[in-house]
């Protein structure tokens, strides 16, 4: 083990030295599927009949994409619980080379010694989702899809801040993201994800992202005393073609207006499609071409695309400085979302405060002229 980590620290040294071209060259980002697999084998199995357990009745469904799972959870089931509402959770910073707006806070499993990342992601369709790290560390009971390595498993109580999530069930996949050098792994992703159906529980769910701090509320509505000082965008929560619940928003984006996913966990300011951009930049000026790339780990790792940055990019009543716009061909990722153009990401508002009212289905976001 030793020998392993001072083998690390001389690989990241000598990348260190050979600058950020050579850095490039040895320094990647991969999903890789999960190896324990003894380790899985020897996991607790969740029992639906078992008394304590907080799973009903577990039955697999045959859809157009395949078998699913339909899980019953009990009467007694999912439960929010907060000291205070609303309650307000720093952000985590985050570093390393794929760090960008995404809105992370830090929980821990109750029971647990372990913290781990909470990414609060508005496009991931499943309530909760952790990978196969989680499970091993954890030694969580877990149900298999048949004939897979991926399922369902039971959580502890989650805490976050002042706010306790209790009598979980996850989805999870037996893979994980990691940065490698030289072939080895320097940091494994062991992030947890909360998704659009879980922020749906809450009246109302802001991101602060002046103050870096999310606040969640479950028994205040959200309220402004003076509405001058908020644009406001009404969104619907519909099923895209699969079957997944998503946040459609209609804003205009460089002067046209365009229906859009909003989506946390995007790592452009704008993600949409050569056929749409077309129609979009016609609109725009000073827009340079862009080296970064695009990686999204639930659709497989790198993306397929190209890139841009605009200088500045209306979106709404804002101007957001140095946009970067990621496109992808025609027929990708979006075949699942054919009745929008695109999605929406949180770089539009880094310098501001978004709030997703779920009461009034609204998306409010502060002016720039805002205090």
């Amino acid at each position: 083990m030793k020998a392993r980590i001072v083998l690390r620290y001389i690989l990241l040294s000598l990348a260190f030295l050979s600058g950020c071209s050579g850095c490039s060259l040895i320094v990647r980002q991969v999903v890789v599927k999960g190896k324990n697999i003894a380790g899985m084998r020897n996991l607790p199995r969740i029992d639906p009949n078992d008394p304590n357990c907080i799973i009903s009745s577990i039955k697999i469904v045959k859809t157009q994409d395949g078998r699913k799972f339909k899980v019953k959870v009990k009467e007694s089931g999912f439960a929010i619980n907060m000291r205070e509402s609303p309650c307000r959770i720093k952000y985590k910073k985050r570093t390393g080379p794929r760090s960008y707006n995404n809105i992370v806070v830090e929980g821990e499993l109750a029971g647990r010694s372990r913290r781990y990342p909470i990414n609060i992601d508005t496009g991931q369709a499943h309530f909760i989702v952790v990978n196969d790290i989680h499970i091993l560390e954890n030694n969580l009971p877990i149900y298999n899809k048949p004939g897979e390595q991926d399922g369902i498993c039971c959580l502890p109580d989650l805490h976050i801040g002042k706010l306790t999530l209790s009598n979980l069930v996850a989805n999870y996949y037996f893979k994980h993201s990691e940065i490698q050098l030289f072939g080895l792994p320097i940091k494994k992703d062991n992030e947890i994800f909360i998704g659009l159906p879980l922020l749906q529980r809450f009246k109302y769910v802001a991101f602060d992202n002046i103050n870096e701090e999310v606040e969640f509320s479950t028994a205040q509505s959200f309220h402004t005393q003076d509405r001058t000082l908020w644009s406001r965008y009404p969104f619907s929560i519909q099923p895209d073609s699969k079957g997944n619940p998503r946040i459609f928003v209609e804003i205009p984006i460089g002067g046209r207006n365009m229906l859009l996913v909003f989506d946390t966990g995007c790592q452009a300011a704008l993600f949409t499609t050569e056929k749409i951009w077309k129609q979009t930049q016609k609109r725009l000026h000073k827009i340079k071409k862009s080296f970064k790339t695009v990686y999204a780990p639930f659709a497989g790792g790198n993306i397929r695309s190209r890139t841009v940055i605009v200088k500045e990019l209306n979106v709404g009543d804002r101007i957001v400085k140095n946009a970067f716009v990621a496109i992808v061909p025609d027929t990708t990722i979006f075949e699942s979302m054919k009745n929008q153009e695109g999605l929406l990401g949180m770089q539009c508002f880094a310098d501001t405060t978004v709030v997703l009212d779920f009461e009034r289905d609204v998306m409010w976001v502060m002016n720039n002229r805002a205090p």
